[in-house]
C-alpha cells in the first residue's frame, strides 16, 4: 500500500467510526449565533457537545417559511446527513414527563383540537368539534379573538378591562362595549340607519350628552320633537326662526332677522 492509499484508507476508517445509523434523541444545550444548536445525546454516554445542529422546518426559504425554534432543555429527535455524526439535523421535539403538553391540548378519540402555545402563554387553538368548531387567538394577558362557527355563528373580540366587540350572525347585530369611552375620529362620517335611539347613562335619567362642532350643526326633518324638563337656548348672535308652537300655543321670540308672519291669536277662554 503506497502513501496515498494509506491516507484514503484512514479517511474511510474515520468516516465509518463517526457514522450514525438511524436517529438519536438529544437535549438542546445551547444556541449558536448562526441559528444552529448544540446538543447532548441521550443514552450515548459522555457530555461532549455535538457538532452544530440545524433545525428542520415544514417550509424554509429565502426570507420566508415557518420559524419555530426549540428552547434550551427541549428533548429533540436528531437525524444525521449521510449518516455523518458531524452533520446533525433536528427533526422535531418530544413531550415528556418534565415537559408535558400545554393545558389547551385535550387528547381524545375524536382528536378535534389543534393548538399552538408559545413559551409565555400566547395561543392559537383550532377546534374541529362538530357543530361547535371555532378558532381562538388569545394573548397571555387574556386579550381574545374568537371566531365561533357554532350555529348560527359569531365573532367576538374582548379585553380583560371589559372592552368588547361582537358580531352575531344569529341576531344580525354588531355590539360594541367600552367601560369608559368610545372615540371615533374621521374626516367624515355617514350614518344610514332606519332608526336611531340615543340613551346616555347607565340607568334611565342619568348621564349627559355633548355635541361640539366648530362650524355648524344642521338638523333637517319634517318634524322635530323635544321632550325635556327644561330647555335652554343660548346664542351670541341672531337666531331667526319660523312659527313656534309650544303646548299648542304660539310662542314669540325676539329676533333680529326677517319679521315673522302674523300668527292667529286665540282669545282667552272666559271662565
Amino acid at each position: 500500500m503506497d502513501f496515498f492509499d494509506s491516507v484514503f484508507a484512514d479517511q474511510d476508517r474515520h468516516r465509518r467510526e463517526r457514522s450514525v445509523h438511524g436517529i438519536a434523541i438529544a437535549k438542546v444545550t445551547g444556541r449558536m449565533t448562526d441559528g444552529t444548536y448544540s446538543l447532548r445525546y441521550l443514552g450515548m454516554g459522555g457530555d461532549a457537545p455535538s457538532a452544530p445542529a440545524r433545525m428542520m422546518m415544514p417550509n424554509a426559504g429565502r426570507k420566508r417559511g415557518m420559524y419555530w425554534m426549540p428552547e434550551i432543555g427541549d428533548e429533540v429527535v436528531v437525524a444525521f446527513e449521510g449518516g455523518d455524526s458531524n452533520a446533525p439535523i433536528i427533526l422535531g421535539a418530544l413531550y415528556n414527563s418534565e415537559s408535558p403538553t400545554p393545558d389547551q391540548a385535550t387528547p381524545s378519540d375524536e382528536n378535534n383540537v389543534r393548538t399552538i402555545v408559545s413559551r409565555s402563554g400566547h395561543e392559537v387553538t383550532l377546534d374541529d368539534s362538530p357543530l361547535a368548531g371555532k378558532i381562538l387567538v388569545r394573548t397571555k394577558e387574556g386579550r381574545t379573538l374568537t371566531l365561533d362557527d357554532a350555529p348560527p355563528g359569531k365573532i367576538s373580540l374582548s379585553t380583560p378591562t371589559g372592552i368588547a366587540l361582537e358580531m352575531d350572525d344569529g341576531t344580525g347585530t354588531l355590539t360594541l362595549k367600552a367601560p369608559v369611552a368610545i372615540v371615533l375620529e374621521s374626516a367624515s362620517l355617514a350614518l344610514n340607519v332606519g332608526g336611531m335611539s340615543v340613551a346616555p347613562g347607565a340607568a334611565p335619567g342619568t348621564g349627559t350628552m355633548t355635541i361640539t362642532v366648530p362650524t355648524a350643526v344642521s338638523i333637517q326633518s319634517a318634524a322635530i320633537s323635544m321632550n325635556a324638563a327644561a330647555i335652554t337656548l343660548t346664542t351670541t348672535g341672531t337666531m331667526p326662526t319660523c312659527a313656534v308652537i309650544i303646548d299648542g300655543k304660539p310662542f314669540g321670540l325676539h329676533v333680529h332677522g326677517l319679521p315673522l308672519p302674523a300668527l292667529p291669536v286665540t282669545p282667552p277662554v272666559q271662565p
